[in-house]
């Protein structure tokens, strides 16, 4: 019943331009092992209680994810022009090459480019199938830097909040996150650091700028969604 449901939110959340399931629920090929089990919502999963709805594109708790994901015709429009003036080549996987993230988040930029919101609703569930490859430690430490990578350049090109570089300190940090938390978790912390790191330079090395996030002209829009 999940297409029933969704027109009905979207009926009694008209202000919503994007909404998408409150429980995305694992079923596993294989049991994880105890250590990646802190890295299971980093695969989309995750439970929520009763409906959270916002209008502020920081607010990560209500921002739906792609699987599921209902978007209105006008808020498509926006995210294809909001896609348009980032021109960032850090949106979303390519293949098996790399494992960037971010690119369904827009669409909750975009909601807010639109002056509407964005949540997500507990009646809509989602079966997430993850095969055993997506939970080895080698799948899930790529994961970690390819998300800190792409999260790190649309986060400056979206708000204007800098990624940081590594230094000193930050090895430091890694390290005694090692010694308190063991080996896995340590390569974890380490990995990502470096995607942070690679958002850095890749800002500076392409002389990114953030975006100003104005809303378009209404004839544009229409023309998108034409």
């Amino acid at each position: 019943d999940y297409l029933e449901t969704a027109a009905g939110i979207a009926r009694q959340y008209p202000y919503l331009g994007a909404f998408g399931a409150g429980k995305l629920e694992p079923e596993f090929e294989v049991r994880p092992a105890p250590e990646v089990v802190p890295l299971l919502p980093l695969l989309a999963l995750r439970t929520v209680s009763s409906v959270l709805w916002s209008s502020n594109p920081r607010d990560f708790t209500c921002m739906p994810w792609g699987a599921g994901l209902c978007v209105t015709l006008k808020i498509a429009c926006h995210f294809m022009e909001l896609v348009e003036r980032l021109g960032a080549k850090a949106l979303g996987p390519r293949g098996r090459q790399n494992l960037y993230r971010g690119d369904d988040d827009l669409f909750s930029w975009a909601s807010v480019f639109g002056g509407q919101g964005f949540g997500v609703f507990p009646e809509l569930r989602v079966t997430h199938l993850i095969p055993a490859e997506r939970l080895s430690r080698r799948y899930l430490l790529r994961f970690v830097h390819d998300h800190r990578f792409s999260a790190g350049v649309l986060n400056y090109l979206l708000s204007a909040d800098e990624p940081k570089g590594m230094d000193l300190f930050c090895i430091a940090h890694v390290i005694l996150h090692g010694v308190r938390n063991g080996r896995f978790a340590m390569q974890c912390k380490w990995a990502a650091a470096r995607g942070t790191d690679k958002a850095k330079r890749y800002i500076v090395e392409r002389e990114l700028r953030p975006v100003e996030l104005k809303k378009p002209k209404a004839a544009h829009a229409n023309q998108g969604c034409d």
